[in-house]
């Protein structure tokens, strides 16, 4: 049927291609493309583009469309065919790029039915462009590459050349015989340019129902899991008969539509060695799901060993984002399927993909017991986190702004205490050995909380490790040199590095703020740690004006005092060059 009056339109597009819509709602279509006789001796595929502005728009170059094709191990690296469905930018003839902004796809399918190629999927539109502005369509068929990056799917492609037009708004719905459609997810798969594995968009996992589930995140995120045997057939709890073939079914949601989200094997608990899956929609993501080898707090790189998870699936339904995958092993860590692994995970909501993710991470804290199932209980770890490296920049503000610049005050009393010259300086020294201890305190807090530091805080860690060798050698120094004949060079000395200290300490605590934000302290901690900051730089700054003012006012004090001795040791000499006679002998 076509025309106005028609709810199902069919159109011939050439070269043995056609094309069937039927409106599903006021907004989504159902698509199928057919493709007879495709191109033979590899991997087929097959794609279709819309244009929103006129005929022109419809040429592949530049263009939007959503291609099929089925996969063999030599071309996708699985053990055995899969269907893909997945959302392409061409930015020429030769080049493509796999993206997931825009309208997701649903019910999405490829086959090859009795020597046809068919490629099925419900929709509003192709990325960014709505089928009820489409005035035309394109179409383009090939072969895959073999190569690694399989970049090569618009190579050597038919075309029909002109655009076949095409009003997908004319189409009417018909509520009574509209396509059965639920909202299934919207899958997207891995690119083909990373040894990240394949995804199987045609069908998500079973439901998980009767294995395990980790909740965590204040119950926003959850991990349900399962044990199979490689049939598909559950394990109850006994996995020694024949667990060479089982492996663990997951599935992850956190109610999110962009962003990320990561699981991983940790003996420690911490995410430094750990080994994870990563997936999610968001642009930044070296590939939509992969494992990862975490070796240090920075964005982590593909795992370049084998690929060990398979039946691996993205989607978003209803702001959910959701994560499934099966796997023996992540990363080259195996999966303990009697004795269990100890598990963390972490969210990260946005675009990016970076030494950070935010606050949202947690932690099994007890193993899990795959075949066991059950309820397993988390801690939420980002407090903890949280709280040590607020309790690390506490501790530095006090010693770096409060207790170091107050220690320095007392030598400027010294004149004060007549009858104990020595208690200027068992203030001094006793402050200062409070602030020593307080560094020393928060370095250790830090050092061992297990939050690990980021990439963006090596500056911030390097600098504090300079800044606490100099608040160590300044005790040292004086207790050694103090008394000595360089006493001079020492005092000289001990000024300028007490002004490295204090300018560098608190230069350091304002960029510990910053890198706090970046590794996801809430902004909401952040406020008392800043306001007293800022109160100590006052204070630090009144008491420095104290102190250095004071030595510059003794050191004017000083050339005076010199200069009016040695003005009287003149005027002396002068009175006794005129005063004085010699007496001489009287002559006989």
């Amino acid at each position: 049927m076509t025309g106005a009056e028609a709810s199902i339109l069919e159109k011939d597009l050439g070269d043995g291609a056609s094309l069937q819509v039927q409106r599903i709602d006021e907004d989504r279509f159902h698509v199928r493309v057919e493709l007879a006789n495709p191109p033979a001796n590899g991997d087929p595929w097959l794609g279709i583009g819309i244009g929103t502005a006129s005929a022109t728009t419809c040429k592949m170059k530049s263009s939007r469309f959503v291609v099929g094709h089925l996969c063999s191990d030599a071309s996708c690296g699985q053990d055995n065919n899969v269907a893909r469905v997945q959302t392409y930018r061409a930015t020429s003839y030769e080049d493509v790029v796999l993206i997931s902004e825009g309208f997701s796809l649903e019910e999405s399918s490829v086959s090859l039915e009795n020597g046809v190629l068919v490629v099925e999927f419900e929709s509003a539109g192709i990325a960014s462009r709505a089928f009820k502005e489409a005035k035309c369509v394109a179409w383009a068929s090939g072969l895959l590459s073999d190569d690694a990056g399989n970049t090569e799917y618009m190579h050597k492609h038919k075309y029909t050349g002109d655009s076949v037009i095409v009003d997908f708004a004319s189409i009417q719905y018909d509520e009574d015989n509209a396509l059965a459609s639920t909202p299934a997810p919207s899958s997207v798969s891995t690119p083909q340019d990373t040894p990240a594995p394949t995804t199987t968009v045609t069908t998500a996992l079973a439901e998980i129902e009767d294995g395990g589930v980790i909740t965590g995140l204040e119950g926003k995120m959850e991990i349900s899991f399962q044990v199979v045997q490689g049939s598909g057939r559950r394990l109850q709890s006994n996995v020694t008969e024949g667990s060479d073939d089982a492996y663990v079914q997951l599935r992850m949601t956190y109610p999110m539509s962009n962003g990320w989200m990561g699981i991983a094997i940790s003996a420690s608990g911490a995410m430094v060695q750990s080994h994870a899956v990563i997936a999610g929609t968001s642009s930044a993501l070296p590939a939509l799901i992969g494992e990862y080898l975490i070796d240090e707090y920075a964005a982590p790189q593909l795992y370049d060993g084998e690929t060990s998870i398979f039946n691996a699936s993205v989607s978003v339904v209803d702001e959910l984002l959701q994560v499934s995958f099966s796997a023996r092993a992540i990363a080259g860590q195996e999966l303990d399927l009697e004795n269990g692994n100890r598990i963390i995970f972490a969210v990260y909501e946005g675009s990016g993909f970076s030494a950070s993710h935010g606050a949202n991470l947690g932690d099994t804290h007890n193993l899990v017991k795959w075949a066991s199932g059950g309820t397993v209980t988390t801690e939420d770890t980002a407090n903890t986190f949280s709280a040590a490296r607020l309790a690390h920049g506490v501790l530095m503000v006090l010693c770096f702004a409060f207790l170091f610049p107050m220690g320095a005050v007392p030598s400027t009393m010294r004149h004060r205490f007549v009858n104990r010259p020595s208690r200027w300086f068992d203030l001094h020294r006793g402050v200062q050995g409070a602030g020593v201890v307080g560094v020393l305190i928060a370095f250790f807090v830090i050092l061992f909380s297990g939050s690990g530091s980021s990439t963006a805080a090596r500056s911030h860690r390097l600098f504090g490790l300079f800044l606490i060798f100099l608040v160590l050698v300044q005790p040292m120094a004086a207790i050694m040199l103090r008394k000595t004949q360089m006493r001079s060079t020492w005092r000289v000395s001990h000024y300028i590095c007490a002004l490295i200290i204090f300018l560098g300490g608190l230069q350091n605590c304002f960029e510990g703020l910053v890198v706090a934000e970046l590794v996801g302290v809430p902004s909401d901690r952040l406020v008392g740690l800043r306001v007293l900051l800022i109160m100590g730089t006052l204070f630090a700054t009144g008491c420095s004006c104290l102190v250095f003012g004071s030595q510059l006012l003794r050191g004017f004090a000083a050339y005076e005092t010199r200069h009016r001795n040695a003005r009287s040791s003149l005027k002396s000499g002068d009175s006794d060059a005129s005063g004085d006679s010699v007496s001489l002998p009287e002559c006989a």
